[in-house]
């Protein structure tokens, strides 16, 4: 997996992605994850959840594949740290780790966005994520929501072939890949699994949390218009006599 991630959104995976997402230009490679407007916004959905939910900036927080750990929200006053199997620098205040010093550190809060999507075995990540949860220790995930969209274009096409025949009129016969999302928008090849509600709830029990908040919202990225499924959980404080 780590192999993958090297040079990750580089220009030599740009100029590869292109070759089989002609709409993958390096004007939206450099917005992903970039734009002023995704960071600004996405920060702004975490710190609601987490102001809804009583959760205070004086906490330490973990951004597991957070990339360079610029979606920790500024205002969190505790220390800082992020995970990532690419080889980006971390930004200012922020410390990476690497796997083996995961357990070295305490954290009120780890976050998991935009991962679980691109991982072959989520469940794998979930007990990773878990094992270094003290009680109390609250994890927020988020992904994007496009399951439903997938699941709309088989309902109006009703077999799999009238969906690929749906794709081909509205998309360009050198696409030779075509993107799960079907010409409903920018297909984006490495997301390899796709939630609903009920699915990222079950992950959240199977991992022996306890989820306190969920909801699909509509963020605006700045080079598009998604929605986004999100769950708040919190690893439980055992009874005294259990």
């Amino acid at each position: 997996m780590k192999r993958l991630y090297v040079g990750y959104r580089g220009d030599e995976y740009q100029k590869q992605r292109q070759k089989n997402e002609p709409g993958y230009t390096s004007q939206l490679n450099a917005m992903i994850g970039n734009n002023p407007v995704e960071i600004h916004n996405r920060v702004t959905a975490l710190q609601e959840v987490l102001k809804r939910n009583n959760i205070p900036d004086s906490i330490s927080v973990l951004d597991y594949g957070g990339n360079d750990g610029k979606l920790i929200p500024e205002s969190i006053s505790g220390k800082k740290y992020c995970f990532d199997l690419s080889d980006n620098i971390t930004i200012e205040e922020v410390i990476k780790l690497d796997r083996d010093e995961l357990a070295l550190h305490n954290y009120d809060l780890i976050m998991l966005s935009h991962v679980l999507e691109h991982v072959s075995y989520p469940q794998e990540v979930m007990r990773e994520v878990t094992s270094v949860m003290r009680e109390g220790t609250h994890l927020y995930v988020e992904l994007p929501y496009e399951l439903e969209n997938v699941k709309l274009m088989f309902r109006r096409n009703r077999t799999l072939v009238g969906v690929l025949k749906g794709f081909f009129k509205r998309n360009r016969p050198k696409w030779l890949f075509p993107s799960v999302s079907f010409g409903l928008g920018p297909g984006f090849h490495e997301h390899i699994n796709y939630f609903n509600t009920a699915s990222l709830k079950k992950l959240i029990y199977v991992g022996g949390l306890r989820c306190v908040d969920m909801g699909v919202k509509k963020v605006n990225l700045g080079w598009a218009n998604v929605d986004i499924l999100y769950c708040l959980a919190i690893k439980p404080v055992k009874k005294s006599n259990e």
